[in-house]
């Protein structure tokens, strides 16, 4: 039988755990920060994701799939810039490097979605369990399968922080799906959001990390979208939503004053959302009753 393992001794109370340094010198800032805006993008296949972002500032793709390749830019007709990449590694690649997109002000993430599953079978290739490799990510155990994933995602979302640090606008795109959410106040119910992996039971939340990390967080969907006889009727008119609700995930800080929970995407070329993010044109709209 084996020995239980010693306990854990705390340090004596007239000891300081974590010294600080000092002699080190901290700067006050007081200019303006110089860092790029974080936005996250999402809505089902085929709502215009990647129409958007072709409307953001002199934008550049990193694409993870090939459906960029049948977009071209809505207003110019001509082909989109962009880095195709194929694997996990090759998007953490492209993403090291600045130099990449020294010439372009928004670098584009085509989709988060798709990095997530690619990510799958890097983990499952290098990440052994007991100096053998498993076959899917519940062969971890106990959820730790998805917890690398999240670890993942994060990866990726601390390589755009780096980006957006250097002063590039972040766009990440993401399908949607809907969840399971709790709360104190009422019983389980569903709400959209981007479709990453979301495992509370596994501590897996790159879901709510990414939007916490987002400054903007943007849903496409219908308006006046409502069920009649069991069947979903709208106006069939596009639109971003901007501040959140109970159903969906949105986020806007305080430069889109809560008077717009929605902003206008009637076609290809409206680019409205993005002169509410980066001129503030909301503000040159007069308030009605």
């Amino acid at each position: 039988m084996s020995e239980p393992p010693p306990k854990k001794k705390l340090p004596p109370k007239n000891k300081i755990v974590q010294a600080t340094v000092p002699d080190k010198k901290y700067e006050l800032n007081t200019s303006d920060a110089k860092r790029g805006k974080k936005i996250v993008l999402y809505a089902a296949s085929g709502m215009g994701k990647t129409t958007l972002a072709t409307l953001a500032p002199e934008p550049v793709f990193v694409s993870v799939d090939d459906g960029i390749d049948v977009v071209p830019h809505p207003v110019t007709g001509e082909p989109l810039p962009r880095y195709s990449v194929c694997t996990y590694q090759d998007v953490r690649g492209v993403l090291a490097k600045p130099e990449h997109f020294k010439e372009f002000k928004t670098i584009v993430l085509d989709s988060m979605t798709e990095v997530e599953n690619k990510a799958i079978p890097y983990i499952l290739e290098t990440v052994t369990k007991d100096g053998r490799q498993v076959k899917s990510l519940e062969g971890y155990g106990w959820g730790a399968g998805y917890q690398y994933l999240a670890e993942h995602d994060n990866y990726i979302k601390y390589d755009l922080q780096r980006l957006a640090d250097l002063g590039f606008n972040i766009i990440v795109i993401c399908q949607m799906a809907p969840r399971k959410e709790t709360s104190a106040e009422v019983d389980e119910y569903l709400k959209d959001g981007p479709k990453l992996v979301w495992r509370p039971a596994s501590k897996a939340y790159a879901v709510t990390d990414f939007v916490e990390w987002a400054d903007y967080c943007f849903k496409i969907g219908y308006s006046n979208l409502s069920v009649q006889k069991k069947r979903a009727v709208s106006s069939g008119e596009r639109v971003i939503f901007i501040h959140p609700e109970t159903t969906f995930e949105a986020k806007a800080p305080y430069d889109i004053s809560s008077r717009f929970p929605r902003v206008s995407f009637a076609d290809p070329t409206d680019d409205s959302i993005w002169r509410f993010v980066f001129d503030q044109a909301w503000k040159d709209i007069e308030e009605t009753e």
